[in-house]
């Protein structure tokens, strides 16, 4: 019975809504598209030119990590979390080449570089070497290592439930006094935060240096930016 009842319901919902019919008209508001909406990633100057493409991207997670002065990149989780050098160390050489690439086409294409903005970017070891951020032999067994660098793990313990490694690299955190003052950087954990202060000539005053002791205390580490050595800025020693 209950099941011919909910039958005889959706009979009577579905007959209180009529069937939608939609018209589309092919040739009315036409347009030229966009050209910008077509483009290619990472194109050489033949490809650029066989397709006529307008735009050439250069981007992606080397890119997010790229660091201009030093013309290398961070792989991120797709190689190791391995910094590598490109062949050539000229600082911005990377985007240079790439313009210069798109430009050669003569088809008019404009290159798109991405801007790194995360906070954190690619480093080199001496003589431009390759640097991982987790160490085997510093972390611990991972799940995953390099094949040609055993040591460059894949930032993965192999501890029980597989917790991924924190804490190796801390943030360097930029604060006004207000923030510093007002407690807001208690909401970052102590132990990965480093709570970087701008020291002016004139010094902290009382409520930023009570301010800074009771954050030490809660077990975070301040930097000092543009600090001199004034008897103002002394409480901060």
């Amino acid at each position: 019975m209950r099941f011919t009842l909910l039958l005889f319901c959706a009979a009577q919902l579905w007959a209180q809504n009529p069937a939608t019919y939609v018209a589309v008209d092919a040739t009315g508001n036409r347009h030229a598209i966009n050209p910008n909406i077509y483009g290619l990633s990472f194109a050489a100057t033949g490809d650029l030119e066989a397709l006529n493409s307008p735009l050439n991207r250069n981007g992606g997670d080397s890119a997010t990590s790229y660091n201009w002065q030093t013309n290398s990149d961070n792989r991120g989780n797709d190689w190791y979390f391995e910094s590598i050098a490109d062949s050539d160390s000229t600082p911005g050489y990377r985007g240079d080449d790439f313009i210069t690439t798109t430009r050669a086409a003569n088809v008019g294409a404009q290159a798109i570089l991405t801007i790194p903005m995360i906070g954190y970017i690619g480093s080199l070891g001496p003589d431009r070497s390759t640097v991982w951020s987790f160490s085997v032999a510093k972390y611990g067994p991972q799940t995953a290592s390099d094949p040609y660098n055993p040591d460059a793990g894949n930032g993965v313990s192999t501890a029980a439930g597989n917790p991924y490694i924190t804490g190796n690299n801390p943030a360097f955190v930029k604060c006004t006094r207000e923030s510093v003052v007002e407690g807001l950087v208690t909401l970052l954990p102590p132990k990965v935060t480093v709570i970087e202060l701008l020291m002016g000539v004139e010094g902290p005053d009382a409520d930023l240096v009570k301010a800074c002791v009771r954050l030490r205390k809660l077990g975070y580490r301040l930097a000092l930016d543009d600090f001199m050595p004034t008897a103002e800025c002394q409480p901060l020693v």
